[in-house]
C-alpha cells in the first residue's frame, strides 16, 4: 500500500508539472518593421513576421475579415516559422487582417491589424458653374484646388484653371483654356499669359459607374482623351479630363438649369 501510494503521488506530481508547463507555454509572433495601417487603395501591404513556439507548431493561418485565406501546416523547424502575409487593398475601407498560430497542444495566439485603406482620389460635390450669360456664378474651374473663378479674377488665376463652362449657341459645352472658343465667346481672356491645354472626352460611363469609383484605376483606364472641347452635354454625362500637369480626372453633370451647371468631380490626388 505504501508503494502504491508513493507511485500515485509521483504520477500526480508528473501530471501537475506537465500541466504547469503547458500553462506557461507561449507562442511569440514578432513583426519585422512597422506596418502601414493607412495605405492608399491598390498599395499592397506585405507583413513579414516570425513565430516562435515552446511547443511544436501545428498551424499558421492568414485571416482577412474573419476568413482564412492561406495556411501553413508543414514546417522545416517544429518550433519556429518565418512568413510573409500579403494583404490586398483593392477597395477603400477597413480591412481586419490576422495571423493566427496554433501549436500541437492546442494553444492559440493571434496578431491582428486594423488597416484603413485610403482613397487616392479627391472627390468634390455640387460644384456650381455659370456660363458666359451670367455673372452671378463663376465659369472657370481649377481641379487642383476645387475653386471656381469669375471673369474678373480668372486672369490672375489662369495658371490653375483647367476648364470653363460655356454656352455655344444652344449647346452646353466644357472647354479647355487653349480652345479657340475662349477668344471667340470669352473675349476678356485673350490677355491671359497661360492657357492650359486640358484634354477632354465624353465617356461611356454611367452615373452608377461614376459614383462607384473610389480609386484612380477606373480614371486612368480612360484613353483617347484628346479634345479641347466637349459639347452638347446633358445631365448624367461623364467626362474624362487630363490637366496640363498630367493629372487625370472625371466629372459628371448633375444639373443644367438657368445658365448654370452643377458637376461632381473625381480627380487624382
Amino acid at each position: 500500500m505504501r508503494l502504491f501510494g508513493l507511485l500515485m503521488a509521483m504520477i500526480m506530481g508528473v501530471s501537475f508539472t506537465a500541466c504547469e508547463a503547458d500553462e506557461d507555454a507561449i507562442i511569440s509572433i514578432v513583426v519585422d518593421g512597422e506596418v502601414n495601417l493607412e495605405p492608399l487603395v491598390g498599395e499592397q501591404i506585405n507583413i513579414s513576421y516570425n513565430v516562435v513556439s515552446d511547443n511544436k507548431l501545428d498551424l499558421v493561418e492568414h485571416i482577412i475579415n474573419n476568413v482564412p485565406v492561406a495556411s501553413v501546416e508543414d514546417f522545416s523547424s517544429s518550433n519556429s516559422y518565418a512568413g510573409t502575409f500579403t494583404i490586398p487593398t483593392n477597395t477603400v475601407g477597413q480591412v481586419i487582417a490576422s495571423i493566427r498560430v496554433t501549436d500541437r497542444k492546442g494553444l492559440v495566439e493571434m496578431r491582428t491589424f486594423t488597416i484603413n485603406v485610403q482613397s487616392n482620389i479627391e472627390t468634390y460635390t455640387a460644384v456650381l458653374l455659370g456660363n458666359q450669360s451670367t455673372t452671378a456664378e463663376g465659369s472657370f474651374y481649377a481641379s487642383s484646388t476645387n475653386r471656381v473663378y469669375k471673369y474678373a479674377e480668372s486672369g490672375a488665376n489662369a495658371a490653375t484653371i483647367d476648364f470653363v463652362y460655356v454656352l455655344d449657341g444652344t449647346k452646353h459645352a466644357i472647354a479647355a483654356p487653349n480652345d479657340p472658343i475662349f477668344t471667340t465667346i470669352l473675349t476678356n481672356v485673350s490677355s491671359w499669359t497661360t492657357r492650359n491645354a486640358t484634354k477632354l472626352k465624353i465617356t461611356l460611363l454611367s452615373k452608377e459607374d461614376f459614383n462607384a469609383i473610389s480609386n484612380d484605376a477606373e480614371i486612368t483606364e480612360q484613353t483617347n482623351v484628346v479634345l479641347s472641347i466637349v459639347t452638347e452635354l446633358a445631365v448624367d454625362d461623364v467626362v474624362a479630363f487630363t490637366t496640363a500637369q498630367g493629372k487625370k480626372g472625371l466629372f459628371m453633370i448633375e444639373t443644367i438649369a438657368n445658365n448654370t451647371m452643377t458637376i461632381k468631380v473625381k480627380v487624382q490626388e
